[in-house]
C-alpha cells in the first residue's frame, strides 16, 4: 500500500443544516436528533479510500455570523470543502452563492469544493424542498466538482460524500505538485544569458 496522505476537509454552510450530523454519521455512525449549535468541532480519522492510505482531519464549523471570523482561522491548508444547505431551506440553498462561495474565493481560491444537499431523506414528503435539479444547476453555476446529496439520519451517501472529497482533495495536490514540478524543470533548463546574475538570496 502507498505511502499515508494528508488530507483536510473543512464543512461550511448555513447554521442547522446537518453539518455535525454528517460528520458524526461519517466518523461514528451514530445520529442525534436533536440540534446542537457548533462553534467549533475538529475530526481526525484514518481512512483507506481507493487503496490509498489517508489521514483525514474533518473540520465542522459554526455557520451563524457571529462566528465569521473565527471560522476563517479554520481555511488555512484546507484542501477541500463541502458546502452544504438542507434541502428544506431555500435560504440556506441561496446562501450558497451569496455567502459561502464569495467566502471561498476570497480565502482559498482554486480549493475544490463539492455541493452537497443535505437531509434528502425529506424528499417524497409533503415538505416543500430544493429539487435535485436545482442543485444540479447550482453546481454547474458555482463550479462545484460534484453535487451529492446525502441524510444523516438513514446514512445515505454519507461515507461516499467524504470519499468523494478526499478523491478531489487529492488530484487537487498532484496537480499542485506536477505544476510546481514543471515550474522547477523549466527555470532549471532556460539558458543562463552571459554576464547575467542571479540574486542567491529570497
Amino acid at each position: 500500500m502507498s505511502e499515508s496522505r494528508s488530507v483536510k476537509v473543512v464543512l461550511i454552510g448555513d447554521g442547522a443544516v446537518g453539518k455535525t450530523s454528517l460528520l458524526t454519521r461519517y466518523s461514528s455512525d451514530e445520529f442525534n436528533p436533536e440540534h446542537e449549535p457548533t462553534v467549533f468541532e475538529n475530526t481526525w480519522l484514518d481512512r483507506v479510500i481507493d487503496g490509498r492510505r489517508v489521514e483525514l482531519a474533518l473540520w465542522d464549523n459554526a455557520g451563524q455570523e457571529e462566528f465569521d471570523k473565527l471560522r476563517l482561522l479554520s481555511y488555512q491548508d484546507t484542501d477541500a470543502f463541502l458546502v452544504l444547505y438542507s434541502i428544506n431551506s431555500m435560504d440556506a440553498f441561496n446562501h450558497v452563492k451569496k455567502k459561502w462561495l464569495p467566502e471561498i474565493k476570497e480565502y482559498c481560491q482554486g480549493v475544490p469544493l463539492l455541493l452537497i444537499g443535505t437531509k434528502c431523506d425529506l424528499r417524497g414528503g409533503n415538505i416543500e424542498v430544493v429539487s435535485a435539479e436545482e442543485g444540479q444547476e447550482l453546481q454547474k453555476d458555482i463550479g462545484a466538482a460534484v453535487y451529492m446529496e446525502c441524510s444523516a439520519m438513514t446514512s445515505e451517501n454519507c461515507s461516499a460524500v467524504f470519499e468523494q472529497a478526499v478523491r478531489e482533495a487529492l488530484a487537487s495536490q498532484d496537480n499542485r505538485k506536477a505544476l510546481t514540478r514543471g515550474k522547477t524543470a523549466k527555470a532549471k533548463a532556460a539558458p543562463k544569458r552571459p554576464g547575467m546574475k542571479f540574486c542567491t538570496i529570497c
